[in-house]
């Protein structure tokens, strides 16, 4: 059993202000979560014992104020101000090493916190003033400006307990590691990026006349950093690249405009608009050039027959390897000083009109280019070294034993990752809605959306703190690296539907509201990969340092040796059981021959039910009291295999090696058990029950 409380504390006060014509709110918002992720696969090959396990406390606290005034009968203002501060706490249930051992050719127990216990903590103040002013009856102003003042820091580090690595138990109880990392911290890793946000707007709502209104707007945005990171002669020597340069403050305009037209009658109404829109700035990412210079966090890194001896204590881990090898520069985290916050170009045009048996339909297309978003780039990747017998560019070598091995810039750093700008994406929608009130207590809405995504690097995994696992984890590929071609996007969905009902009972002296939801939709998209790292040799086909970003080449028969090879006793079963998954499996059937596009498959169809059943009670002090009862996947009540999330297994093979013979090629296994799992909470269907009570 996973504890995960959570609990959530919202007030507000309304005071009026009749003798200033105001309003004055203040509101507070505090809400504390914990999560525990831990769990156990029988086929995934890692057994974590308990101690792996950590959780993460989440606090939020929001504190507001907000006056509103009537200046004027065509004049309303509105300032506000608001503090929140949102510490995370990682705690590890145990403070030791990361320890590794195999157990079999294909399975790991591993012992520790894999994080050590990691802490955030993000700060911001905002002040904000907007007034509304209606110039004339056919002009209504709008003017605001708003600035918000941050600060963010991150404090802790992977492997700053150190992580073992043993090739058997039999290792591990005479402490013979095959490998061993350790982090320190030699500077400031804890120092906060810190800034301000300001951005202001004016915005003219024009009524041509009954039937035209046009509206233009222009917003402005900058940041500004108030601390730069700190400058690494090393690193400027080795890379030509002061890691002193940050993002300088420069505004980015963006121009909108927009039409509501009604041409005929009020019947039909065409209404659409065309404008730039920035997005916020991601802090965590932001800050990873201030904490990672080369300097403040150092790696030790030693290797077989160079691990020291081995202790299970955290504290005094060794600071050297056996053959006298000391803590390297650490991880370089670099920012293009000329970066832009994320900005897109948004175009959209939709018409609406009453149709037949009192229903109201509409259309709506949208379409967005990128003009700047952020990627990730590890510069310290050589060029290509080759390409093997599939077409994958390969970025290092291979040992004997498989290994692999990519070729750096530097070994003077351990990694050595730019955040920049690109410009490449976009996306586009059709939604086509109808509704209908059937009577004054029921009514009925579906709306169904196609839409088309492309980028260049999906973040998935934006881990602060770990700016190469984003590089990573953002696009499988097969090609060059600084190919910046565009491909299908993880976050595209291609088809949604969305039903919902409304039905209110009203008695003599209470109501019953009933609401059903309904949203069927595509599953994810993602790439069948084949680098599953295993203890001591982990997969990694095109040798650019990481297992997690190889996509599958796709056998034309997978019972030929020439094509795949697997290794084990069992080998021709796991050839027949890989051939029959690919029959099965559509993405796979029509790529044979080659390497898996990035994100051509899919997972199955996704449903989403809810019903919600409200009931309001007799009056309590003379005040509303209501009983509310939720219920989430409804279709698994009513039928264990209905509602079920079906989620596929992407490292569908796990790597094993290379072969000594011939040509060398990949070696894999292939567990025909461990393609896909409904092992997950959203499989089952779960009851709310909730007691409001207004006063």
């Amino acid at each position: 059993m996973l504890p995960n409380p959570n609990a959530s504390v919202f007030g507000r006060v309304d005071l009026a202000i009749p003798e200033i014509s105001s309003r004055l709110v203040v509101r507070h918002n505090y809400s504390r979560t914990q999560n525990t992720p831990f769990e156990r696969s029988a086929t995934s090959g890692s057994f974590p014992l308990s101690s792996a396990a950590s959780a993460t406390r989440t606090t939020k606290q929001t504190s507001a104020l907000q006056l509103f005034t009537q200046m004027s009968a065509s004049a309303f203002n509105e300032f506000q101000v608001g503090h929140t501060a949102s510490p995370s706490v990682g705690i590890p249930y145990t403070l030791s090493p990361v320890i590794q051992a195999s157990v079999v050719r294909t399975a790991t127990v591993s012992a520790g916190p894999p994080g050590g216990g990691m802490a955030s903590l993000g700060r911001s103040t905002e002040v904000g003033d907007q007034l509304i002013w209606q110039i004339r009856p056919t002009h209504t102003l709008g003017l605001g400006a708003r600035i918000e003042f941050f600060r963010y820091n991150l404090s802790g580090y992977r492997n700053r307990l150190g992580q073992w690595a043993f090739s058997s138990l039999d290792s591990l109880g005479r402490g013979l590691a095959s490998s061993f990392i350790l982090a320190r911290d030699f500077g400031n890793s804890e120092a906060p990026a810190a800034g301000a946000e300001p951005s202001a707007y004016v915005n003219d709502e024009w009524r041509v006349d009954d039937r035209l209104t046009l509206t233009f707007g222009l917003r402005a945005d900058g940041l500004r950093f108030s601390r730069h990171p700190e400058y690494n002669p090393e690193v400027d020597s080795i890379l030509h690249r002061r890691t002193s340069d940050y993002p300088s403050f420069r505004p980015q305009w963006s121009p909108r405009f927009g039409f509501a037209w009604t041409p005929n009658s009020d019947e039909l109404v065409i209404r659409g608009g065309v404008g730039l829109f920035v997005g916020r700035p991601p802090m965590g990412w932001l800050l990873n050039p201030i904490r990672s210079t080369g300097a403040s966090i150092k790696t030790l890194t030693c290797n077989a027959g160079n691990a020291p001896p081995f202790t299970p204590y955290p504290a005094p881990q060794p600071t050297t390897c056996t053959n006298g090898v000391a803590f390297k520069g650490g991880p370089v985290t670099l920012v293009d000083r000329n970066l832009n916050m994320a900005q897109s170009i948004r175009t959209s045009l939709a018409v609406e009109r009453p149709l037949p048996w009192n229903a109201t339909g509409s259309i709506e297309g949208l379409y967005t280019r990128v003009r700047s978003d952020f990627v990730f780039s590890n510069l310290n990747l050589r060029g290509p070294e080759g390409v093997d017998a599939h077409g994958r560019v390969l970025y290092g070598t291979f040992d004997g034993a498989g290994g692999a091995k990519a070729t750096p810039v530097t070994s003077s750093f351990s990694e050595v990752t730019e955040l920049h700008n690109q410009s490449g994406g976009y996306s586009w929608s059709v939604t086509a809605q109808l509704r209908r009130p059937w009577t004054d207590r029921l009514e009925m809405q579906a709306s169904y959306t196609y839409s088309r995504v492309r980028d260049v690097q999906s973040v998935v995994n934006g881990s602060v703190g770990n700016p190469l696992d984003s590089w990573a984890n953002a696009r499988p590929l097969s090609g060059r690296w600084d190919d910046q071609t565009t491909g299908i996007s993880a976050f595209e969905i291609p088809h949604r539907v969305v039903l919902s009902a409304t039905y209110v009972a009203r008695w003599r002296h209470r109501t019953t509201d009933i609401s059903l939801y309904y949203v069927g939709e595509s599953g994810a998209a993602f790439t069948y990969g084949d680098s599953t790292a295993v203890a001591g040799k982990p997969g990694d086909l095109n040798a650019d340092g990481t297992a997690a970003d190889d996509p599958i080449y796709v056998p034309r028969n997978a019972m030929d040796p020439a094509e795949i090879v697997f290794t084990g006793s069992d080998s021709a079963r796991q050839a027949s059981d890989f051939e029959r998954f690919i029959r099965d499996t559509s993405c796979l059937r029509r790529q044979r021959g080659r390497i898996l596009t990035r994100n051509s498959c899919r997972a199955p169809w996704v449903n989403t039910s809810n019903l919600s059943v409200r009931q309001s009670l007799p009056a309590l002090g003379g005040h509303a009291a209501s009983l509310q009862v939720d219920l989430f996947n409804v279709l698994n009540l009513l039928d264990r295999s209905w509602g079920l999330l079906d989620v596929p297994n992407a490292w569908i093979l796990q790597y094993a090696g290379r072969t000594q013979t011939g040509a060398p090629q990949p070696v894999f296994r292939f567990n025909s058990t461990n393609t896909h799992s409904i092992q997950n909470a959203e499989s089952g269907y779960q009851l709310q029950i909730s007691l409001r009570y207004s006063f």
